[in-house]
């Protein structure tokens, strides 16, 4: 089954189901404010998709969609290379329907009640940031004060090699279009929604 990446609530809803993304919208809202967090607007727009190196990416991500099972490797690769303390995030990628990382720091994910095509769970799109950062050496990608090169997105986005690791291409591929959907969640204040 395939999975996009969108960068708001809404956008991961077909045109004519906007009440069902207010739904989602306000049932985040509402999780947050009980659990002492500021709660969730969703932005009026927010420009992700740009060209980059001749390829229209997601940030500098290849990928704006990819299959559930590449998501279930993803955290797969969490669970056996992070430990149980540093995968909550990635450990929602197991779960089928609709996935909601919001810009707000926490650790462990929360539950929201009144969730559409969900098990109601959802993350943080820094918290996400971290464990994909501590995910990133067992893949190969290297990290500078935190952050990819743009040499090394390129070499992901042209499936090559890495660190001396195996071609694990299409893991990297999909850990890159994780990494720039929760960038460009804190960057502009937006959910990024996982939805099939």
């Amino acid at each position: 089954m395939s999975v996009g990446c969108f960068q708001r609530v809404v956008d991961s809803y077909a045109d004519g189901f906007a009440h069902l993304a207010q739904s989602d919208v306000s049932a985040l809202h509402a999780a947050l404010v009980d659990n002492g967090f500021e709660g969730y607007v969703e932005p009026a727009a927010v420009e992700a998709h740009q060209t980059w190196h001749q390829h229209h990416t997601l940030g500098r991500a290849a990928l704006d969609h990819c299959g559930s099972s590449s998501l279930r490797e993803l955290a797969e690769e969490g669970r056996t290379h992070g430990g149980v303390r540093h995968t909550f995030q990635l450990g929602l990628l197991r779960g089928l329907g609709r996935r909601y990382f919001v810009p707000c720091d926490f650790r462990r994910p929360l539950q929201a009640a009144g969730l559409e095509a969900s098990d109601g769970w959802f993350g943080s799109s820094m918290a996400l940031s971290r464990e994909l950062a501590h995910l990133a050496p067992a893949l190969g990608i290297e990290l500078t004060d935190g952050v990819v090169s743009d040499a090394t997105a390129l070499a992901i986005l042209k499936h090559k090699p890495l660190g001396g690791t195996p071609l694990l291409s299409g893991t990297r591929s999909v850990w890159m279009m994780l990494w720039e959907a929760a960038r460009l969640s804190a960057q502009h204040g937006c959910a990024v929604a996982l939805a099939s």
